[in-house]
């Protein structure tokens, strides 16, 4: 029988060893947490595009004194999923947002607040809720990834062993 991944026995120590040894596999680079909350523009012209701006400097000066983010971004925010995920964009890093987007959420520092900013979907305030510096994660952070990659591994050498061991039982 086919070793099961779950079968094949890791010590901590062999996924440590593993860990310093190709630290490279566990880079990640800058990567910030933000939400948003966007008026489309929808390409409706210098009308509709008025309308959404001033929709969104008129919630910048709210958002700015305060309250939640996330509920702002429930009840205001045009984007689709924005009444379930409250405006959440999770974990990004560079070159995952369009540009615009991207230079402003990479200048706010974690609890800032962007002005209005304008990209090709529409207006959008930026909360900045974390930064992650560039660096190798942590290996509390990859250690299933490591037990997962190596267990593998030990797997499909211990069935290449059986299958030869059976060839040569096969042959005999």
């Amino acid at each position: 029988s086919v070793p099961s991944l779950d079968s094949v026995r890791l010590a901590d120590a062999d996924l440590r060893a593993d860990y310093a040894a190709h630290r490279d596999r566990y880079r990640r680079e800058e990567e910030l947490k933000a939400r948003h909350i966007l008026f489309l523009t929808r390409g409706g012209g210098p009308a509709e595009d008025a309308r959404a701006r001033a929709r969104a400097d008129s919630l910048l000066q709210v958002v700015r004194h305060g309250g939640d983010f996330g509920d702002y971004a429930r009840q205001f925010s045009q984007e689709p999923g924005a009444p379930s995920s409250g405006g959440d964009l999770g974990w990004f890093g560079r070159g995952r947002m369009v540009r615009e987007f991207e230079a402003a959420a990479f200048a706010l520092k974690p609890g800032g607040i962007s002005d209005v900013v304008k990209s090709q979907f529409g207006y959008h305030i930026i909360k900045l809720e974390d930064r992650r510096p560039a660096g190798v994660r942590p290996f509390e952070e990859v250690r299933d990834e490591i037990r997962t990659a190596l267990g593998a591994s030990r797997a499909d050498l211990l069935a290449l062993n059986r299958a030869r061991a059976l060839r040569r039982q096969l042959v005999a």
